[in-house]
């Protein structure tokens, strides 16, 4: 019975906060505001201290936003606990490792601290999250629980269709612009050849 009522709790708070990034996020239209607001918001959602996102970029994981406690953007503390030089996909750390293996990795694995998650969408993997929480100054252990991270990987799930329904939505935008200057375009020179050749027959009349 314990553990049916630990599992709902579990489930309810992962819905909590899948309803928190929906409401808050689901209808951003601008990419990097979204990607660039949303470790703050997780780091909240969460109750940790530092997320990261990495984004693939070659053969390599690297730094696209983040936020320590409180603090958004590039701050001294997060500089201090984020990789800023490219993540090789091959590596041994836990972002690589969650890259490949397309699951939660989590580190120490007895106590752990950083959780690194696959940011997928569509089968498809396009980055990896992270979340931290630290020894506060001897406040105690802030470690993961278990009931924590076992439904961290639908959240992730979440945060990657977010970003890259977002990120589709402003390529979308961005070549509808593109087609509706070539289309005025177009018509400009298709206007412009009308006239020549309007004169053009009036100078043979």
């Amino acid at each position: 019975m314990k553990d049916v009522e630990q599992q709902w709790q579990q489930q309810t708070q992962a819905a909590e906060i899948v309803r928190a990034l929906l409401n808050e996020f689901g209808a951003s239209t601008e990419y990097r505001e979204l990607r660039d607001s949303l470790p703050q918001a997780l780091a909240t959602l969460l109750r940790c201290r530092c997320v990261l996102l990495y984004q693939r970029m070659g053969e390599t994981l690297q730094l696209v936003a983040g936020s320590f406690a409180d603090e958004p953007g590039w701050s001294a503390a997060l500089l201090a606990v984020a990789h800023i030089n490219p993540i090789n996909l091959s590596g041994a750390g836990p972002e690589a490792c969650a890259w490949r293996e397309r699951h939660t990795v989590l580190e120490p694995p007895e106590q752990p601290t950083l959780v690194a998650l696959p940011l997928m969408y569509r089968h498809r993997g396009i980055g990896v999250m992270v979340a931290l929480r630290m020894n506060d100054g001897g406040r105690g252990n802030d470690a993961w629980a278990p009931d924590e991270t076992r439904t961290m990987d639908v959240i992730a799930d979440v945060v990657a269709l977010l970003l890259e329904n977002t990120r589709l939505l402003e390529r979308d935008r961005e070549r509808i612009h593109e087609l509706s200057l070539l289309n005025s375009i177009s018509n400009q020179m298709n206007g412009a050849l009308y006239e020549r050749e309007r004169l053009q027959n009036i100078i043979v009349q």
